[in-house]
């Protein structure tokens, strides 16, 4: 197999990943590991952190694989792009789909505006495959063997719509030992034939290679790689056509042949079951995504009482136990249970994000993980709920906690986040490499969390605190929450007892802007923000309540961090100023 990497003009630390990731070939070692076998995305456009791929695996046979040249459909990333020309009858007879005369693995077909995706049926028939469709606004597919039973085997996403910019990722991944599998039978070489953009950083070396002019171009048969100098920005253009996949079977792995990350000799099922050894993996919590997205599995989060736990289950066929968050990032799993109990491919794919426990930084086990947060951010909702149900009692507004919103302590001690799907979603992984699409759709949670509060009996708290109805007809509940908060304050501040809610209207002004409330008003901002332009302003105005955006170079895990410890910090506020003007009598 050819070293593409070694063979391009740039030193390897200056070539982005995501080009890294389509020309590494694909090792025989690990069956279990999802391969990309077809992946569409549009990363920040028009930002300085841009980046474009679209990439197709072909089916070339074995004996025409070392002469590959850049394929036609890297172009356009789907094997056949708009609708034959037929004019007469019996004009498209002849018409067969194929990336350049290769087979595929992925059928995918787009015009521009529509694209559509499934497994090919030669592939799916073969191995004796059975799909099964998740979602309707997800349109996602995954194809099981049942006569194993083995589940996930193929996945990837149905379609998507381009306008202006695609709206969603389109990946598809097919497990190692299966898509050699099919490779094999068929004498054929995986290759993948892609384009890929991103903008790079204008160091020494790009500059000697552009020699003064705009454009520099390095092409052989299978690439062509262009560095353009926009005057502001350079970006890298990539054209390409590779082998990635050898027909070439999966040896009968054991799981007790993996060594592990730290470990000099294999983690055999006899060591892990000596539990008096006490030794633990740690794994990367990307590798909870897997289990979070998919319906078919159990992955909420729970908190023990000492420790934030997550246990991925099937059914009542097999789960994980005792996964701890340390950190940000990174869950601490017992040998011990890893291998007992949980069926190999999935300690495979545990093993694909196992961490190095010496490179873990001791002050990045001190960060707070996404989990954490939504529990702190659970709790202050609770409090909100409790205080709110005071504060009627004061005014004489007569409220049950249901009146407010749907959290109340009972449910969230007695089962968590089970109750609360929106509050699972908001605890996912959040990687540190967060992309903008992802902190917006963080952000948008949030705000639908928040808007789970009643509006209709705020207005009443309000008018029984002497604010006339039409003053506050079209408020919503962050305007509302803000006049509650100025009230509180000035009541405080006047050293008025919790009576003086029946006509707090006459010590502060409903329409004050409270800074103290920011955030909540920023994250709903961001909710709404469609257009870059929007979302730039919104990080402006995290800037200066305190955000460094200069962080978003390397993703924007640290904005959703600030966004969230913001929001809580408010929640936290406002239920304190609120608990402490109800409790002067």
């Amino acid at each position: 197999m050819p070293g593409y990497i070694d063979k391009l003009p740039l030193p390897i630390n200056q070539i982005p990943q995501g080009l890294k990731d389509v020309l590494s070939d694909e090792k025989v070692d690990n069956p279990k590991k999802e391969v990309v076998v077809t992946h569409r995305y549009e990363r920040e456009l028009y930002q300085d952190n841009h980046e474009c791929l679209q990439m197709i695996m072909a089916v070339v046979p074995e004996e025409d694989s070392e002469n590959l040249s850049i394929l036609r459909e890297s172009s356009n990333g789907v094997v056949a792009y708009s609708v034959p020309d037929c004019r007469v009858k019996g004009g498209a007879r002849e018409y067969n789909l194929s990336v350049s005369g290769n087979g595929y693995i992925v059928a995918s077909w787009g015009d521009g505006l529509h694209y559509s995706f499934f497994l090919a049926e030669d592939v799916w028939m073969i191995l004796g495959l059975k799909p099964r469709l998740i979602g309707d606004s997800g349109q996602k597919v995954i194809f099981d063997n049942p006569s194993l039973p083995d589940y996930g085997v193929v996945q990837g996403d149905v379609s998507s719509e381009y306008y202006f910019g695609s709206n969603k990722d389109i990946k598809w991944t097919m497990q190692n030992e299966y898509l050699r599998k099919y490779l094999w039978m068929k004498g054929c070489v995986g290759a993948r034939a892609f384009y890929y953009e991103k903008y790079i950083q204008r160091t020494t070396e790009v500059v000697e290679l552009l020699a003064g002019t705009e454009h520099y171009k390095f092409q052989e048969p299978w690439i062509e790689l262009d560095i353009v100098d926009q005057g502001d920005r350079v970006i890298m253009q990539v054209w390409g056509t590779v082998q990635s996949v050898q027909p070439e079977l999966c040896e009968e792995l054991d799981i007790d042949s993996l060594t592990w990350p730290g470990h000099t000799d294999p983690m055999t099922r006899a060591k892990a079951s000596d539990i008096r050894l006490r030794e633990f993996a740690y794994i990367d919590d990307s590798f909870l995504t897997r289990y979070e997205k998919d319906n078919s599995f159990d992955a909420i989060p729970y908190y023990d009482g000492t420790s934030y736990r997550i246990d991925p289950s099937y059914g009542g066929q097999w789960s994980f136990r005792d996964c701890i968050r340390i950190g940000r990032n990174i869950v601490r799993i017992p040998f011990y249970e890893l291998y007992r109990g949980i069926p190999d491919k999935e300690v495979y794919h545990v093993y694909d994000y196992a961490v190095d426990p010496s490179v873990i930084d001791a002050e990045k086990e001190k960060e707070e993980h996404t989990v954490s947060k939504t529990y702190r951010f659970l709790e202050e909702l609770i409090k909100l709920n409790e205080n709110l149900v005071l504060l009627g009692q004061v005014v004489g507004v007569a409220l049950s906690e249901s009146d407010i919103s749907e959290f109340n302590r009972q449910d969230f001690e007695a089962e968590g986040l089970q109750k609360y799907p929106v509050l699972q979603k908001l605890s996912h992984v959040a990687r540190r490499d967060m992309q903008e699409h992802d902190f917006l759709s963080r952000c948008k949670t949030i705000n639908e969390i928040l808007n789970k509060i009643k509006v209709g009996n705020l207005k009443k708290l309000l008018v029984a605190m002497g604010i006339a109805k039409k003053e506050i007809n079209n408020f919503q509940a962050l305007k509302l929450l803000q006049g509650i908060l100025n009230f509180s304050e000035a009541l405080l501040e006047y050293g008025e007892d919790a009576s003086a809610f029946s006509y707090a209207s006459n010590f502060s002004d409903l329409n004050t802007r409270n800074e103290k409330l920011a955030s909540l008003f920023i994250n709903n901002d961001l909710r709404n923000a469609e257009a870059h332009e929007a979302v730039n302003k919104s990080i402006e105005h995290l800037a200066n309540i305190g955000f460094d955006s200069a962080t978003l170079k390397s993703g924007y895990s640290q904005a959703l961090d600030f966004v969230f410890d913001s929001v809580i910090d408010s929640l936290s506020y406002l239920n304190y100023k609120l608990k402490g003007a109800l409790s002067n009598q």
